[in-house]
Parts: structure tokens; C-alpha cells; sequence
């Protein structure tokens, strides 16, 4: 009696250290894991000039030996709705233009009231006939020209700011040029990876505590993934791959294909704790039955992915 009351200590203790072992080796991975991905890692999906043509295209690369030869600076396009003859709508495009004119990106601001000297002059040029004033002539151009190596989503986001004050009754504003339209991409692209990163994790995590019924398989399975997808930002980062069209999801691919296996893996230790004698190589077992599928899937998986190194893959 006194050498079974002597045991229960030992297993007790025994059992508290294989729990609180596992519980502090994979804590430590996660928060290192957490902590590098928060400091090095950049969100931003980067678009450039090739999201929209490939590099290899001949009239694109005709265009940057012209931009070449004649450097612009790159612009915004505000069209001003309105009744183009009043006093009023002068005055407002006036304001505006002095507005956008200010901000410290800007090199300049062509528009009806800085460029031509009135609109009848503006009607008989040429030039800014064709710049200016709209084919039906309800409307205007500003033309605001930004400086070289300006912060696009800072700048950007101020000339929304100041259109959004001096948008009014009878006067319609619009946004437009490369520029805008690349900065509304990133933004899309950024709030899309944030909305199918948070679905896939509540989910799949709801699945998985209705399949498997356990609060501490759900949290393991899903620090397995968060780590996997924490890793292989850290690593596309480390290679100087950008997040950009293509990859703005790749953290929820990574999330989902290595939920997949947790859940055949976890299957399988279940199963063998079902079926099978209880013993400490039933976690190493189960992960012996899951390896070889696993491996094949991952290698075909990442041959696909190297696909991208030999073919180029855009989306337009």
C-alpha cells in the first residue's frame, strides 16, 4: 500500500511536466515567432507598373524609353463637375487648387484658374482645350503633379481629405490617374488578406471544436498554423519577396494547407489512442502515418510555387 501511495507523487509530477514542457517550448516559438514578425515584417501589398503590364510587352518598354527621354512627374486627376461658366465654380476650383497646391508633395497644380488665364482663352487653345475641359464641356481637369519619391498613400490620402472638404451641392468631384487607382489596389488587396486571414481563423477554428470537441486540440492546431503563417511571411520577407497581387493571401493559404494536416495527424493519434495501447511513442506514431502524404502534398505544393520563378505570373 505504501509503495502505490509512493507512485502517485511520481506520476503526478510526471504528468504536470509533460504538460507544462510542451505548453513552455511551443509559448517560446510562438512569441519569438510573434515577436519578429511584428518588427521586420510588411503588411502592405507593394503594386507597381507590372500589375498591370507585363515587362516583356513592347509597347510598354517603347513608353519607358519615352518617359525616359521626356521625364513627367506623376499626377493626379481631379475632374470638377459643374457649371463651368459661373463665378462660383471658378472660385471653387480656385480654392481647390490653391488647396492641393500647398501640400508639400506637390509640384504643381494646372487647372482652369492656373494655367490658361480664363476659360474663353482655355476654349480656343488648342492644348488646354484638350487637358482642361471635358469633350462636352461640363467639366474640368486639375492636373496635380507630384514630386519624385513622394510617400503615394500619404499624399493621397491628404488630397482625399481636401476633395471630401470642398465637395458640395452642384459640384462633383472624381478621383483619378495611375497613381490613385495603384494606392486603391494596395488598399483592397491589404483589407482582403485582413478579412479571408480572420474568416479562415474563426472558421476553421469553429470546425475544428465541433469535430474534435476539445478547447486544447483547437488551441494547439491553431498556434501550429499561426506559426506556419507567422514563418513564412518572415521568410518572403528574408527573400525580398514583397507581398504584391499574388501573395496578399499566401498567409491564408499557408494557414489552411497546414490545418489540413494537423487535423489528418490529429486523426490519426486519436485514433490510434482508441484502437491502440496507450504509450508515450503514440504522438510519435501518429506523426509517422501522417508524414508520407504530407510530404508528397508539400511537394507538389512547392514545385507549384517555384512554377512562379520560371513562368511570370500577373493578374492583368
Amino acid at each position: 500500500m505504501q509503495r502505490g501511495e509512493g507512485k502517485l507523487p511520481f506520476l503526478f509530477k510526471k504528468n504536470i511536466f509533460s504538460i507544462l514542457l510542451p505548453l513552455f517550448v511551443w509559448g517560446t516559438v510562438t512569441a519569438a515567432s510573434l515577436a519578429v514578425f511584428n518588427e521586420y515584417v510588411d503588411l502592405k501589398p507593394k503594386v507597381d507598373e507590372h500589375f498591370f503590364f507585363s515587362s516583356e510587352d513592347p509597347q510598354f518598354q517603347a513608353d519607358r524609353q519615352i518617359t525616359e527621354m521626356f521625364p513627367l512627374p506623376e499626377q493626379i486627376i481631379i475632374s470638377a463637375k459643374g457649371d463651368i461658366t459661373s463665378k462660383a465654380y471658378k472660385d471653387r476650383v480656385k480654392k481647390l487648387s490653391q488647396a492641393l497646391a500647398a501640400l508639400t508633395d506637390v509640384f504643381s497644380v494646372q487647372s482652369l484658374t492656373h494655367g490658361p488665364r480664363s476659360l474663353a482663352s482655355a476654349a480656343k487653345s488648342p492644348l488646354w482645350k484638350r487637358t482642361i475641359l471635358s469633350r462636352d464641356d461640363e467639366a474640368t481637369f486639375l492636373y496635380v503633379f507630384l514630386k519624385e519619391e513622394s510617400d503615394h498613400e500619404k499624399i493621397i490620402f491628404q488630397i482625399e481629405k481636401i476633395v471630401e472638404f470642398h465637395e458640395g451641392e452642384d459640384w462633383d468631384l472624381m478621383i483619378s490617374g495611375a497613381p490613385y487607382i495603384v494606392e486603391l489596389i494596395r488598399r483592397y488587396l491589404l483589407r482582403d488578406m485582413q478579412v479571408f486571414s480572420l474568416a479562415a481563423f474563426c472558421v476553421f477554428g469553429l470546425s475544428l471544436l465541433l469535430i474534435f470537441r476539445s478547447v486544447f486540440i483547437l488551441i494547439g492546431i491553431l498556434v501550429a498554423c499561426l506559426n506556419a503563417s507567422a514563418l513564412t511571411l518572415i521568410l518572403t520577407q528574408v527573400l525580398n519577396i514583397h507581398v504584391g497581387p499574388l501573395t496578399a493571401n499566401l498567409s491564408t493559404i499557408v494557414f489552411v494547407l497546414t490545418l489540413t494536416h494537423m487535423i489528418f495527424m490529429t486523426f490519426n493519434w486519436k485514433y490510434l489512442m482508441a484502437h491502440g495501447e496507450i504509450t508515450q511513442n503514440t504522438s510519435l506514431e501518429a506523426v509517422r502515418m501522417t508524414f508520407v502524404p504530407s510530404f508528397w502534398s508539400m511537394l507538389t505544393t512547392l514545385l507549384g510555387f517555384l512554377s512562379l520563378l520560371f513562368v511570370e505570373a500577373t493578374p492583368l
